[in-house]
């Protein structure tokens, strides 16, 4: 699935609102219709350059029902489509940033073929991860346990899990949960090896949670956190694109 970031310039794009104005709809409508051309585009033509789109198809692919062809000329009128055929400012709509990382992911499937499709939810841990706690339980992680992530490699991969491991079930007072071990691993995996020297970190975070808590609490909360990183990760780089762009 294609995404783009939606700036919250767009809530006062004033382009946006000429364009409004050119159709005689409110702005709220106007940014719709942008909202899904540039959705389309992101999908189909992630370079956004549009201009062999007849009027019919950018009012369609916008959901545009007003007029096309003026529609059409509205918008490269008011610089949402340049001169060149091109989504304005398509470089700060995170596409370019898409790629690269669709790229990174492509190269790491292919070193690693025991890799599933998706790599947030994975069934089946390596063979050189346990779910058995190895490690002793520390409020706040050792950093020398954590050193070996640092080149990425299975070793650091195995220290984090089986530090987590351990950590759902000091908590909790239960052993840990296959499953849901699993389920975490499946969300680490490529972050750590995108990010490794966030390790230490996460596993902070992961140790200043209350305890008591339900072990999906806690999977939960570490994916939560990875989520969170990764839209941090992905907007610096997009605005970094743009800045290039």
């Amino acid at each position: 699935m294609a995404w783009y970031e939606f700036h919250e310039q767009a809530r006062e794009e004033i382009k946006i609102q000429r364009l409004a104005d050119d159709m005689n709809v409110h702005y709220a409508e106007a940014c719709g219709w942008m909202a899904c051309l540039w959705a389309w585009v992101a999908g189909h033509r992630p370079n956004g350059n549009v201009a062999d789109l007849k009027a019919h198809e950018l009012a369609s692919y916008a959901r545009c029902e007003l007029p096309a062809e003026k529609f059409s000329t509205a918008i490269k009128t008011h610089g949402l489509i340049d001169k060149r055929g091109h989504i304005n400012q398509w470089g700060r709509r995170g596409v370019k940033y898409l790629l690269s990382a669709r790229s990174r992911v492509q190269k790491y499937r292919e070193s690693h073929p025991e890799s599933k499709r998706n790599s947030n939810v994975t069934e089946t841990l390596p063979s050189n991860v346990t779910v058995t706690p190895t490690v002793p339980y520390l409020t706040v992680p050792n950093r020398n346990n954590h050193k070996d992530i640092k080149d990425g490699t299975d070793k650091g991969l195995r220290a984090f899990m089986q530090h987590f491991t351990q950590t759902l079930k000091t908590k909790t007072g239960q052993e840990a949960d296959a499953k849901l071990v699993r389920k975490a691993y499946g969300k680490v995996v490529g972050y750590l090896k995108q990010w490794p020297e966030e390790q230490a970190v996460i596993s902070e975070e992961v140790d200043r949670c209350p305890r008591g808590m339900t072990q999906a609490y806690y999977v939960a909360f570490l994916c939560g956190q990875i989520e969170q990183r990764m839209h941090e990760h992905f907007k610096a780089e997009a605005e970094r694109v743009g800045k290039v762009v």
